[in-house]
């Protein structure tokens, strides 16, 4: 309930264990530790004690039936995982009483279209952001945008799928060396044959599924962590961190 950009309150209906805790993160499922005693950080996302990698405790106690939890990313999905616990002999033993787990999406802050740059091999419409190839076929074509996220800012690019016949590269870059995707620092390509690929530095991550007309495919930073998303979900995370100013950054092969 009262779930914003940034931040959620989760409630719940307590069990008969000695206590619980809240974990928020990426994951479908992230285990606690028997014996293990995990710090909630303030219900703050990101600064209490991880279970699993983006996977933490945001509550931890029997003195309420809601959490506040902040430091969230905007429009992304988290998983919730309730777990109740027993002590026994000083220790916490995680699963023996009940278990419960659900999601919610983040709300989206304001949001503006890409005013697109250094414009190479294209035309961009400044009212919506669109930028399409203008020359022959080729990794010749491409731009950046004039907005930057500055070191340390939160942000986002998201691209709105109409076509699913064109091969092209969108993502988040430091600086733009030339229109080709292997400049790129963290990329989505969306190919021709509907297939979802994340590239960094030209580097192949892996292949992510298929897309299609409709989707919203977007690469995110949140803190250092970058996050590939399909319509809000996240199905990568970079291991590279993005510390620095970033800047849109597309590439177009027809």
């Amino acid at each position: 309930s009262d779930v914003g950009p940034y931040s959620s309150t989760i409630s719940w209906t307590d069990g008969s264990g000695d206590g619980r805790i809240v974990i928020v993160g990426l994951k479908d499922h992230a285990y606690p530790v028997d014996g293990e005693d995990y710090a909630d950080g303030g219900h703050v996302y990101g600064q209490g004690d991880a279970v699993d990698a983006l996977s933490y405790v945001v509550f931890d106690g029997n003195a309420s039936s809601s959490v506040a939890v902040q430091g969230l990313g905007e429009s992304t999905k988290y998983n919730i995982q309730i777990v109740e616990y027993v002590v026994d002999g000083g220790k916490k033993y995680y699963g023996r009483a009940a278990f419960a787990s659900s999601s919610f999406t983040t709300g989206r802050a304001a949001s503006y279209p890409v005013q697109w740059t250094e414009i190479t091999g294209a035309e961009a419409d400044p009212q919506t952001g669109t930028l399409t190839k203008s020359g022959a076929n080729g990794w010749n074509s491409g731009a950046v945008s004039a907005q930057r996220l500055q070191a340390g800012e939160d942000g986002w690019v998201e691209v709105h799928i109409e076509q699913t016949n064109k091969a092209r590269y969108i993502g988040l870059s430091t600086d733009n060396p030339n229109n080709n995707y292997r400049s790129m620092n963290y990329a989505i390509m969306l190919t021709a044959s509907r297939s979802c690929r994340v590239s960094e530095n030209g580097m192949n991550r892996g292949f992510f599924g298929t897309y299609a007309a409709g989707d919203r495919m977007a690469i995110a930073r949140q803190g250092n962590t970058i996050l590939y998303k399909r319509n809000d979900e996240v199905f990568y995370v970079s291991t590279t961190p993005g510390t620095g100013e970033l800047m849109a950054d597309a590439s177009l092969y027809q």
